[in-house]
């Protein structure tokens, strides 16, 4: 990060290059409810100084989506997506269900890991970046005096098109490794 700071530490938000996004706890409704504690409570930038680290107001978001591995989708459903929660034995209306939603990522190896990540329209994490737009650029050698259109009848296309994935902001991320 431009912070000098790795995307994912514990390191308190108050000093340069801490994030307070990493937990090493396992998933379980309640650990949601305290990782979504900590990226609502994950303050916002105005200045990137000393003096300044970690003091802007709330970012007040909520994190919308649960990122984990194949073995927890149980788990994450039972939690994001049962109209009854049978935690502990208590069997009462799940007031999670229909505020997150459950993804499965391919590429978490660890059985356990898993994270969490705000709405992208609301406070987006990860950009998308396209050059010239969505609509890539398009070359066409078509004319009658172009040599493979006069010898092979083709005409010869060339499509180019430049993305750029990055991360913009920490504070919508947040990962538990356990």
């Amino acid at each position: 990060m431009a912070d000098g700071g790795a995307l994912f530490n514990a390191t308190a938000v108050t000093t340069l290059g801490g994030h307070a996004n990493l937990l090493t706890t396992a998933f379980t409704a309640t650990q949601w409810d305290v990782v979504g504690a900590a990226v609502y409570n994950q303050p916002m930038l105005i200045k990137q100084d000393t003096g300044y680290y970690g003091t802007g107001p709330k970012m007040a978001v909520e994190p919308r989506f649960w990122l984990g591995p194949r073995a927890l989708r149980k788990t994450a459903r039972e939690a994001f997506l049962t109209n009854w929660d049978v935690t502990a034995n208590v069997h009462s209306e799940n007031l999670l269900k229909g505020e997150v939603v459950p993804l499965i990522v391919p590429e978490f190896t660890d059985a356990t890991d898993w994270a969490a990540v705000c709405d992208p329209k609301i406070a987006p994490g990860i950009v998308v970046g396209e050059r010239f737009g969505i609509k890539p650029e398009i070359y066409i050698a078509g004319r009658e005096t172009d040599p493979s259109v006069f010898m092979n009848d083709e005409h010869r296309i060339k499509v180019r098109m430049f993305n750029a994935v990055l991360v913009q902001d920490f504070r919508p991320l947040h990962k538990s490794n356990v």
